[in-house]
């Protein structure tokens, strides 16, 4: 058990400033060379200077914050005081109003902005907040939590609890213990999961072995689901004999839309899962703690929901981390790397990460009145074959983006299928009203 978290070690101080010099741990190095793009709009904003100062409080209150670690060279991070103005003044910056550009553009134009040297950008564009955040520092976690913090930071309140925190020394080991040691039956869940699984073909499609060359091309298709669909989905699936969860709807529902507009899809799906919640009461980290499992059932709703709670309920999602945490501290790997080639005739791995309802994105200063609200988050880079999905619930609207390349998938045509999802998607499940 403590094999996984050989690199989890105390921070060493290393001058008398407060300079605190510490390793970057196994799951933070398999997070490494992405971003994670944001568009949050239309806000109530306090100024650039004031969101500037609320970023230096927050990251000067200790280490934990995250958002102020900088590579120090050889898979080493340094936070130094002395420094942690400056680079708050290089990480909260502004530019013109992009009120023109679709939530889905503006994270195309992120991606030139991504500066490889800063753990964070925060980017005030007239009413919108952009966000770019380094996936090697943090998750979903903090870059969902930042957002407000920053807000009430500038505007008085205090640094959030969630940055100042002592967080756990070995949360990977914590969790382990708490689910695996302590509760025997999840054991024997697993191993049973891993059979059935073992058990499934989900494939009868060959590979495509033929290759191209290939760079990162970025794009998105973002679409929002009024309030009255939202909510006829989640009554709907609430109502079925077995309640059926939001997330297999969002898959299957995506999945038949893009089937229908004519894009080829791999038989397997992938589900982004939070780890946290395998932690004790007690546990917290700021660090990275998801990892992405594969979706078994094709687009059979009831198959697809089994296979994702099967998943939950045997704590493959820890293993899956603990595994992968295990591989990485004993042969590190260059997760940096961006492919330089492509299959020729790719077909779509659809991967969902829904968040649902973030009470720190419901809280935000939305501008009352006027256009509707904007909630966007794509990743970057993104693999030629992925078909990158994050799925946000704001004011009681479902918000989809949809991250691919445009060089291996066609623009149009993933912009209509998100565009028909979004219309509709009760009509995209099979036995629901209108399919």
């Amino acid at each position: 058990m403590t094999a996984v978290a050989l690199d989890v070690r105390r921070p060493l101080v290393t001058t008398g400033t407060g300079e605190i010099d510490l390793p970057v741990a196994s799951l933070d190095r398999m997070a490494s060379g992405g971003h994670i793009l944001g568009v949050l709009g239309p806000l109530e904003l306090p100024s650039r200077d004031a969101l500037v100062d609320a970023m230096h409080r927050i990251v000067a209150s200790r280490p934990e914050s995250r958002v102020g670690l900088v590579g120090a060279g050889e898979g080493r991070w340094r936070w130094s005081p002395d420094e942690l103005r400056g680079l708050c003044e290089r990480m909260v910056t502004e530019i013109g109003p992009t009120d023109d550009l679709s939530p889905a553009r503006v994270l195309e134009h992120l991606v030139d902005l991504i500066d490889p040297e800063l753990p964070m950008r925060v980017i005030v564009s007239g009413d919108r907040l952009l966000t770019i955040a380094d996936h090697g520092v943090v998750d979903g976690f903090v870059n969902t939590r930042l957002p407000l913090a920053l807000v009430e930071v500038a505007r008085g309140g205090d640094v959030p609890d969630w940055s100042t925190e002592t967080p756990s020394r070995r949360p990977l080991a914590a969790a382990l213990l708490q689910t695996f040691v302590r509760r025997p039956r999840t054991v024997v869940a697993l191993l049973r999961a891993r059979r059935a699984e073992a058990a499934v073909s989900t494939s009868h499609v060959a590979p495509s072995l033929e290759q191209v060359a290939w760079t990162p091309a970025t794009t998105a298709a973002w679409g929002t689901v009024d309030k009255a669909a939202t909510k006829a989905l989640q009554t709907w699936l609430r109502a079925q004999p077995q309640p059926l969860s939001f997330s297999s709807a969002l898959l299957v529902g995506l999945r038949t839309a893009l089937a229908r507009e004519g894009v080829r899809l791999s038989p397997e799906s992938e589900m982004i899962y939070d780890v946290r919640r395998w932690l004790p009461s007690d546990g917290r980290t700021t660090g990275n703690f998801v990892t992405g499992l594969p979706v078994t059932g094709i687009d059979d709703l009831v198959a697809v929901d089994h296979s994702i709670r099967e998943t939950v309920a045997s704590a493959r999602p820890l293993a899956a981390l603990a595994v992968g945490a295990l591989k990485e501290a004993l042969r590190p790997a260059d997760h940096a790397a961006v492919a330089r080639t492509a299959p020729a005739h790719a077909r779509g791995r659809v991967v969902l990460s829904n968040v649902g309802i973030v009470r720190q994105i419901e809280k935000l200063p939305w501008v009352r009145g006027g256009r509707p609200t904007e909630v966007a988050y794509t990743v970057h880079p993104i693999a030629p074959q992925t078909l990158a999905v994050q799925a946000v619930v704001r004011g009681g609207r479902l918000q989809v983006t949809l991250g691919f390349n445009d060089n291996a998938f066609d623009r149009d045509v993933v912009e209509r299928a998100v565009a028909r999802f979004a219309a509709d998607p009760l009509s995209l499940l099979d036995g629901a009203p209108g399919a």
